[in-house]
This record gives C-alpha cells, sequence and structure tokens, in this order.
C-alpha cells in the first residue's frame, strides 16, 4: 500500500486478497510542513496541539485498517494534546465508540472532571459523542472504532467501563488480543474478516462486563 501524504486514499481490499491499510504518512514530508498536515487531517472532528518542539517537525503514521463494521488503527506518533469540542460534538454528531491501547507512552484523558492515566499496556474505551481533552506522550498505539448500533447490545455494560483504566487481569488480556490482532493484520486475508469480527466482538462484550471489578 503506497503512503498517503497529503489526500485520504480508500485501500484496494479485493475478494480472496490480503487486507490493505490506508497508510498516511508526514515523515516524507518538509520538516515544517509535517505537523500542519497532521493537524489538517484531523481538523474536522478534533483539535491537536504540538506538545514538542516545532522546528524538531512531527513524523507521523497512521495506518487504517477499514474491517466493515469496524476499523482498527494504528498511530505511531510525537506527543500532542488532543482536545475534541462540544462544539464540534454538537456539530458532526459522531458517537462512536473507541478502545485503545498503547505499546509505548501513555494518555491522560478528561471529560468534565474526570480524569484518567493509562499506561502502556492497559486498554480503556472512550466515546467520541462527549468532549474531552487528551494529552499524549510520544506513542505507538492501537485504537478499535465502532459505532454504538455495531455493539448496541453491549452499550449499557461498556458505558459503565468508558473513561478509565481497564487494568484487570481480563483487561489486560483483551490488550495482548488487540496488540496481537495488529502485528498479524498484515497476514489476514479478506475472507479472514468475519472470523476477526466475531472473536472482536466476543472480546467487547467481556469488556463490557468489567464494570464490577473496577469498582
Amino acid at each position: 500500500m503506497q503512503r498517503v501524504k497529503g489526500t485520504e486514499s480508500a485501500a484496494a481490499n479485493r475478494p480472496g486478497g490480503r487486507l490493505a491499510p490506508m497508510i498516511f504518512s508526514t515523515e516524507t514530508l518538509p520538516v515544517g510542513a509535517q505537523f500542519t498536515r497532521w493537524r489538517e487531517r484531523w481538523q474536522d472532528i478534533i483539535e491537536i496541539e504540538q506538545t514538542g518542539t516545532p522546528e524538531a517537525g512531527y513524523r507521523a503514521t497512521n495506518r487504517i485498517w477499514d474491517l466493515g463494521d469496524f476499523a482498527i488503527s494504528r498511530v505511531m506518533a510525537p506527543g500532542l494534546l488532543v482536545r475534541r469540542t462540544a462544539r464540534q460534538v454538537r456539530r458532526d454528531q459522531i458517537d462512536t465508540w473507541f478502545l485503545a491501547c498503547a505499546r509505548s507512552g501513555f494518555v491522560e484523558h478528561q471529560v468534565g472532571d474526570q480524569v484518567s492515566r493509562v499506561e502502556a499496556g492497559v486498554p480503556a474505551l472512550y466515546s467520541m459523542g462527549e468532549a474531552f481533552e487528551s494529552l499524549r506522550s510520544d506513542i505507538e498505539w492501537v485504537t478499535i472504532f465502532f459505532s454504538r448500533d455495531y455493539a448496541a447490545e453491549l452499550n449499557v455494560g461498556l458505558e459503565e467501563v468508558r473513561n478509565r483504566p481497564l487494568d484487570t487481569p481480563l483487561g489486560r488480556l483483551a490488550a495482548d488480543f488487540f496488540m496481537a490482532l495488529k502485528r498479524r493484520l498484515p497476514e489476514l486475508g479478506t475472507d479472514d474478516v468475519g472470523s476477526v469480527a466475531a472473536m472482536t466482538r466476543q472480546m467487547l462484550a467481556e469488556l463490557g462486563r468489567l464494570w464490577d471489578e473496577l469498582e
């Protein structure tokens, strides 16, 4: 899959072929243009601020696998501050769940007065349907995006565990699963999507039952 420097590009997933991600990277851009282009890529849904030295540039890469009912994203990027405002929530009405786990780095996520710090190896569930502010270190993290309709019967349980570290044995097992899935995606074919979706859905269902362990 060719890198995309300035525009979105759909992956060509042909029946019987390998799963191909869409890749967006700033690495080949001039140093002075790297962060600007990264910010422009996300500006419709979030605001971002660079936390490092602007002169150092912003070498970042995002890979996204579209698996139909959900999408898996892998980001490798320097630190930044991410903000989704109430105005943006009202404007786009995106209410997608996203389950994130860092392979390295940390995230400090704030929704209202609730602040959580999530370290590498620990998953956490968030929602695009509410305003938030998120401080991220230099990070490599994997995120699974899925709609509330995709997991309608799971939403009650997921609401109970959102915006906090899922730092339990089962939560860390889920992190292992998603990291392994990220590693194996390049080996999988389009014919495997149904099986991957079923396995992922079952893991999400188990996470929705963690609320009593987090009390």
